[in-house]
């Protein structure tokens, strides 16, 4: 389902505007989201951290970039698809 869309100037890094995004989407709804799915380039430590922080339980981005499935979600579901994803890569 997409809440938002928005269109930057130049070409900034998409991990750079992961917890904006975030934010908007808390503006639009009144709250985090449970799940949160992205593309590879939101993937990075400091966003994960940072949704955690936030009391988002799973947060999957569809490349993994060194970081651990088991950090990244709670829920058994995502846990075992993030799994599988990864023995294919």
């Amino acid at each position: 389902m997409i809440l938002d869309c928005r269109v930057v100037r130049g070409n900034p890094r998409d991990s750079s505007l992961f917890s904006e995004l975030i934010g908007r989407e808390q503006g639009l709804c009144g709250r985090v989201p449970r799940q949160v799915a992205s593309d590879e380039g939101f993937a990075s430590v400091d966003n994960l951290r940072w949704a955690k922080a936030e009391g988002i339980k799973d947060v999957m981005f569809s490349k993994t970039r060194g970081l651990s499935v088991l950090d990244a979600v709670v829920s058994y579901n995502l846990h075992v698809l993030g799994r599988l994803k990864m023995a294919t890569a």
